[in-house]
């Protein structure tokens, strides 16, 4: 018998405010590159890819960057969709309210389930209220993969 080793690598990836896209009313936003915004009545939804390299990842935080000086909210939702089965599960919910006029970062840690299998999808969702108020920036994802 031969043993081998099994190699682990930590990864951080960052998904900035101007790689969402709004799939449903893409005249009512403002993307200035580094962070969007809404502009329409209500709340406002984003999306984008994340491309998890290395194999079988294990999520261990994900963290929300973001400005919320108004009554209303910003949510991320970190989802995976199994291709094979076509079910969606979220892995990671936040939502911030009333926090203040400056940036301001937010870490999930109790990621359920935290591991992602290689032929699953994975992509973020962003409800936003309207406003200058309200800006959001990014998410930092940190996750270690295995071959």
């Amino acid at each position: 018998i031969t043993m081998h080793p099994i190699t682990i690598t930590m990864h951080t990836i960052t998904i900035p405010g101007g790689s969402f896209t709004a799939p449903n009313n893409t005249s009512h936003y403002y993307s200035n590159g580094d962070y969007i915004r809404s502009h329409t009545t209500g709340t406002m939804f984003f999306t984008a890819p994340v491309d998890l390299v290395g194999g079988t990842a294990t999520i261990h935080s994900v963290s929300l960057h973001y400005r919320d000086n108004g009554p209303g909210q910003i949510c991320a939702y970190l989802k995976r969709t199994h291709l094979k089965g076509g079910t969606t599960k979220t892995l990671s919910t936040q939502c911030t309210r009333n926090a203040s006029a400056d940036i301001r970062k937010r870490t999930d840690v109790t990621i359920k389930p935290d591991t992602v299998p290689v032929d699953d999808a994975v992509y973020l969702w962003i409800s936003m209220s309207e406003g200058v108020d309200y800006r959001f920036y990014g998410i930092t994802i940190v996750y270690s993969s295995s071959p």
